[in-house]
């Protein structure tokens, strides 16, 4: 297993998320979180089915929530970049990673 590491641009995102749903329902928040952990947990485990969205940026989507996850990995680390929904276009992710 990787050691996992979240940007902090990728955590702010996740918060955003995770206060969003709350607002709307209370427990949801917690509910978006499991699921994002569980999608850590499948990426680490299949990255190699996971597609590169841009030189060394792979993106993953969830499969209950309309969010995708964008990372870097190595042999040893998963890097959370961005944790986006559906709706934000993606260039975000570029303009993160200086591209």
């Amino acid at each position: 297993m990787r050691t996992l590491i979240v940007e902090d641009e990728a955590k702010a995102d996740l918060i955003e998320a995770h206060d969003w749903y709350e607002r709307r329902e209370r427990g949801l928040g917690a509910r978006f979180e499991s699921h994002l952990h569980d999608a850590f947990t499948w990426i680490d485990e299949n990255v190699g089915l996971c597609l590169e969205f841009l030189p060394g940026v792979r993106r993953h989507n969830m499969k209950v929530f309309p969010y995708s996850v964008f990372f870097t990995v190595t042999d040893t680390e998963l890097r959370v970049v961005a944790v986006l929904h559906g709706a934000r276009h993606p260039r975000i992710v570029g303009k993160r990673m200086g591209q």
